[in-house]
């Protein structure tokens, strides 16, 4: 649910829409509001098809859709850039987010999520990317119309899923081992195991447990 209006999305990969629609978050055209779940029409592949919508997003205005193979839509109120098509007007039908801030395109995206002005995406390779106004990520209050891929601190994770709300957001990164030593040999009482990796933290009460393999 976005501020005033509401979004689903079928088995079918269809997306249906209602509530307020005066700020194009509908993709419907320009209505005031939506009564009843109306049907959000996207544009169509060369065969006539639309797009099949895994997931959705809602912010204050603006609204974001998944397609099953990664193609990230967007639309509704961008005065903030949020939209992510690199201008500040509104939107008012779907469109494919197609080239980022240094004029590259996009990659297939695997999670998105909007909050209140801005928008939130995790690639294929589980790297992330934001857009719109706010302390999105890329050291200090910014502005961005197009995503941007956030670097400071993001090295060497892959991160899974986003979680926004209106001011905020949250990356989650799950713990990843890159080598575990001694890799092999005999080991006796009092040995040292050194596992390298991310996202473990220090603490007395890390518990590691082993189990033999083949």
């Amino acid at each position: 649910c976005g501020s005033f209006y509401s979004l689903a999305v079928t088995d079918d990969g269809a997306m249906w829409g209602w509530g307020e629609a005066r700020m194009g978050q509908l993709g419907c055209d320009k209505h005031r509001e939506i009564r009843t779940p109306q049907r959000i029409q996207f544009p169509q592949d060369s065969e006539g098809n639309q797009p099949k919508i895994k997931s959705c997003s809602a912010g204050y205005g603006h609204t974001a859709a998944l397609t099953d193979n990664g193609d990230l839509y967007t639309w509704g109120f961008n005065t903030y850039g949020q939209v992510g098509h690199g201008d500040k007007k509104t939107h008012w039908f779907p469109r494919r987010v197609e080239a980022d801030a240094d004029g590259n395109g996009t990659p297939q995206f695997l999670k998105v999520a909007c909050s209140k002005y801005a928008t939130y995406a995790i690639d294929m390779l589980g790297r992330p990317y934001s857009w719109g106004k706010g302390f999105i990520g890329h050291e200090g209050e910014v502005l961005e119309s197009q995503p941007r891929r956030i670097t400071k601190n993001t090295d060497n994770r892959i991160f899974t899923d986003v979680f926004a709300n209106s001011e905020s957001s949250v990356f989650y990164a799950p713990i990843r081992v890159y080598e575990i030593y001694p890799k092999c040999g005999p080991s006796k009482g009092n040995t040292i195991v050194q596992i390298v990796g991310t996202g473990f933290m220090d603490s007395s009460k890390l518990r590691v447990r082993f189990t033999y393999g083949d």
